[in-house]
């Protein structure tokens, strides 16, 4: 009977050669290269779900002060619309209509500390920046008394050169995705 020695040309142990863990590492590394793009991608339309929920509640809000006082308004906060919180989308209108307000607020005039808006507070770091108050004036959303078109725009992607994503509902509860930010 033969015994081995350190020149025998057989494995003593079972374990992997250098050259099968790196094959393995190499299809893991492929695998996620072609994965990761595509699981951002849906967290970022899952994400955009936000803002076609708030746009349709804005949505009935408003057909109910159009019921009630015969005009379409943009102090949503004054009209009853104001959601517990705002995530990733700023929700409103580019700009106060005055005279619009005046039918619909009790006080009349013009919609106090920005309410034709909500912004949210921030947006959580791994999306790298904030939507501000300027991001809403991304598109012409605004009232008058026969019509309206109200916008939702944020950041959802993790990507920095992608940009803004944006939504609009007008008074017809036509939704139109304005700008593809994922």
């Amino acid at each position: 009977m033969a015994t081995d020695t350190a020149d025998s040309p057989r494995r003593l142990g079972g374990g992997f050669s250098l050259i099968e863990l790196m094959v393995v590492v190499s299809i893991i590394g492929i695998i996620t290269a072609v994965a990761i793009p595509s699981f951002r991608r849906y967290q970022a339309k899952a994400k955009a779900g936000e803002a076609k929920l708030q746009l349709a509640s804005l949505w009935a809000v408003e057909q109910g002060i159009q019921a009630d006082h015969g005009v379409f308004a943009t102090c949503i906060e004054d009209m009853g619309y104001n959601p517990a919180s705002v995530g990733y989308y700023a929700v409103g209108f580019a700009a106060d209509n005055t005279a619009l307000n005046a039918a619909v607020r009790a006080g009349g005039g013009s919609c106090p500390d920005g309410r034709h808006r909500l912004v949210p507070g921030s947006v959580p770091a791994i999306v790298g920046g904030r939507v501000t108050t300027a991001d809403v004036s991304y598109a012409t959303w605004a009232a008058s008394a026969a019509s309206f078109v109200a916008g939702a725009v944020g950041r959802v992607s993790p990507d920095p050169s992608v940009g803004l994503d944006a939504w609009s509902i007008d008074e017809n509860k036509t939704l139109s995705h304005v700008a593809l930010g994922y």
